[in-house]
């Protein structure tokens, strides 16, 4: 007893058995709740048997069959008590057409479930919901399959009507004619019957052939058998007429409550299956499809403004769940109408995709609701909207134009000729993006931009969120870039003006001062690029036709850096050398016969250099001279002997 109430007081002082406790006790009596509820009868299932009965009278069989089955207090009320058979007799009659008397031996509820409930296939075990193929028989078979076939060789006993010695034993058991497909490829008529019942017919018979009966007195000792047999068929043909009437004026029902279905939409220009799902004509026509009558002008009209209002909500519920797809299609037009003049070349300046969404014309296509992506693409390709969409550019790039002046120093321009350079495309308007200069070098991507390049410049490295919107403020003057222009202008005696420096570099190199060993730009971006490494850079300008070995491998690095599986493989060939480790070559401004003579062997002793692959250079390059972030004219390409 003290150990009990020791065990007890643990429990309860342990709070995880008494959580444990308190939940249980919850269970038991949510349990004991439900199992009330059980019992307590409905308010339908409370009515008076008169007035319950009354209701009832009015209805067809297959309604009074669901009443049956919505609870017990129902099912036993209209099933088990014979005082409510005449509810059944009343809706056999109430039934469109009417339902011929039930078998003798069913009862009203039975012979109602036997008409109308579902049941699986004998053979095959398929739910099927159409009826007996013989109501005599209790025969389901589906109509597709091989089953009727598959069921007469397993368990039925059939032959073809024109098959004249019929054994004796068919005037006893129940036959049924039936036009069945078989396997053959047309219809037949055939008799069949349960292999179940005719088998011991005819071991009977056998057994009173051999005491010597006749057939005629066997059939006579057989009579009640084969009087029930022929009562039966004659019902079951009845029944069999009566579901094919009925399969008729269902088909026939459906028809016409269709045409006025449809007839209903289109006066009101709504689709005929969104009518279909309102609830209140949905019910509509389930009922009547039921009760098999056909709608007409006067029952539907009184239900206009409640469809009116049903449909209203269904359409804004279908454009808020198709709206999204919708704006994704005038999207991709709008992506595709910006790859087309990005492709075309013929504005260089065209601004980012995230500024483009946001010009006027184009915000007003992606928020017309209403719009298709077919109706925006071709409302995209009229005459009228690219003469807005270059007017909204034009206006555009005027303001970036205005702010960027400034920047350069030159706030009051007005770009009065057009037949002269604007300043902002000469080789000294160089500019920076502030947000992402870092993570630009980082990605090996252009930092020095120009004015179209600032223009559809998008930040690396950052996300939507964190990069935020394309603005004007987030550039600032590149004084390197522009300096080292400036440097090059000075080198070629050239002008802002002149506009074809690219064009005069493509035969001349320059050579970096401020680097060791032969560090060489091909190109001017390659100098806006290397200038950012140095405060102030010094280079120097090779004459055309100078000797550079080793020669010069331009897009080496991004062809490197590429995805590609032959890049995977080229990283890993040890065949790069330094630039900043060769030996610096004379002063490069002078004339050819004015240089000191340097022996040319730097071709013929590569293979003395140190052979790196991709990754090993970028390490040699960072730690023996500090160069961050390789680029092209940082290495070369040692040839394989």
């Amino acid at each position: 007893m003290v150990d009990k109430e020791k065990k007890t007081q643990q429990k309860q002082n342990d709070p995880l058995d008494a959580r444990r406790m308190k939940r249980v006790k919850l269970e038991r009596k949510k349990a004991k709740e439900a199992n009330l509820k059980e019992l307590v009868p409905d308010r339908f299932s409370r009515l008076p048997f008169e007035l319950l009965a009354n209701v009832l009278s009015f209805t067809g069989a297959c309604d009074v069959l669901s009443v049956a089955r919505c609870s017990r207090h129902l099912c036993g009320f209209l099933a088990d008590f014979p005082t409510s058979s005449f509810i059944w007799r009343r809706a056999r009659v109430n039934t469109n057409p009417p339902i011929p008397d039930p078998l003798p031996n069913l009862t009203e509820s039975a012979y109602a479930a036997l008409l109308f409930d579902p049941g699986p296939c004998e053979q095959c075990g398929t739910l099927l919901r159409t009826p007996f193929i013989s109501f005599g028989l209790r025969l389901r078979l589906c109509q597709e399959k091989n089953c009727i076939q598959d069921w007469l060789d397993q368990k039925g006993i059939g032959r073809y009507k024109e098959y004249d010695g019929l054994p004796v034993c068919f005037a006893r058991i129940y036959v049924e004619t039936c036009a069945v497909r078989l396997n053959s490829k047309f219809t037949t008529d055939i008799l069949f019957c349960r292999k179940s019942e005719y088998d011991p017919v005819i071991r009977d018979y056998a057994v009173a052939r051999a005491r010597g009966l006749s057939r005629f007195d066997f059939e006579r000792l057989h009579e009640f058998e084969a009087e029930k047999t022929e009562m039966l068929f004659a019902k079951s043909h009845k029944i069999r007429r009566w579901w094919e009437d009925r399969s008729y004026k269902e088909r026939s029902v459906m028809h016409e409550n269709s045409k006025v279905t449809r007839r209903f939409a289109t006066e009101n220009n709504w689709d005929y299956w969104d009518l279909l799902g309102t609830p209140t004509f949905r019910d509509f026509y389930i009922m009547k499809k039921r009760s098999l009558e056909e709608m007409s002008k006067k029952e539907i009209y009184p239900l206009l403004e409640v469809v009116r209002n049903e449909m209203e909500e269904r359409i804004g519920r279908q454009r808020m769940r198709t709206e999204p797809d919708e704006r994704k299609g005038r999207m991709r037009q709008v992506e595709k109408l910006y790859a087309r003049l990005r492709s075309q070349g013929s504005d260089s300046a065209v601004p980012a995709l995230s500024v483009f969404k946001g010009l006027a014309v184009i915000s007003v296509v992606l928020n017309n609701r209403k719009k298709s992506a077919e109706a925006a693409k071709e409302e995209m390709a009229s005459a009228p909207f690219q003469a807005l969409l270059a007017d909204n550019l034009s206006v555009w790039r005027e303001n970036q134009q205005r702010v960027l002046l400034k920047l350069i120093g030159r706030p009051n321009y007005a770009h009065i000729n057009e037949a002269k350079p604007h300043p902002l495309t000469f080789c000294t308007a160089r500019f920076n993006c502030t947000k992402c200069k870092d993570q630009a070098l980082k990605q090996f991507k252009p930092v020095s931009l120009s004015f179209s390049d600032l223009c559809k410049h998008e930040c690396a490295g950052l996300s939507e969120r964190s990069s935020g919107t394309w603005s004007i403020a987030n550039f600032a003057l590149d004084k390197k870039a522009a300096n080292a222009s400036k440097a090059l202008l000075g080198l070629l005696a050239l002008t802002e003006e002149n506009v074809q420096v690219s064009k005069v570099l493509a035969h001349r190199k320059l050579l970096c001062g401020s680097c060791d060993g032969m560090v060489i730009m091909s190109n001017l971006r390659a100098l806006h690029e290397h200038c950012q490494r140095h405060e102030n850079m010094v280079f120097s300008l090779f004459e055309p036709g100078f000797n550079m070995r080793p020669s010069l491998n331009v897009g080496l690095r991004d062809e490197l850096l590429s995805r590609k599986k032959s890049a995977e493989g080229t990283r890993k060939e040890k065949t790069l050398g330094c630039r900043h480790c060769l030996p610096s070559r004379a002063n490069p401004d002078l004339q050819h016969e004015e240089r000191d003579a340097i022996p040319d062997s730097t071709e013929s002793n590569l293979g003395n250099y140190k052979r790196f692959d991709f990754d090993g250079m970028r390490s040699h390059l960072m730690d023996r001279h500090g160069v961050n972030y390789i680029a092209d004219e940082d290495f070369f390409r040692i040839p394989l002997h």
